[in-house]
């Protein structure tokens, strides 16, 4: 680092993406675009396995307690993915 120049040491700013037509989405709000990929990824599992959470848990490489937690965290009910006619 080069010394004697008498200017202070200038700071770089963190580049923050806006959305067109808008603020930024806060990290912490509920449906950030990697929030809602998730739910989607979780429905679209949940719908190939027929509402079954050990087999969909599986498929995405979680264990089943952990699947649980996040249907519980997106709201989402596994009985909704089951077929009319096994229920």
């Amino acid at each position: 680092m080069p010394t004697g120049t008498g200017a202070p040491a200038r700071r770089r700013r963190a580049r923050v993406h806006t959305p067109r037509g808008g603020a930024a989405t806060p990290v912490g709000h509920p449906w950030t675009p990697l929030r809602r990929f998730a739910r989607r990824f979780i429905t679209d599992a949940l719908t190939r396995h027929r509402g079954n959470i050990s087999k969909a848990a599986e498929e995405m490489g979680l264990y089943r307690q952990q699947l649980q937690a996040k249907l519980q965290e997106y709201g989402l009910d596994p009985e909704t993915f089951r077929r009319r006619d096994e229920r």
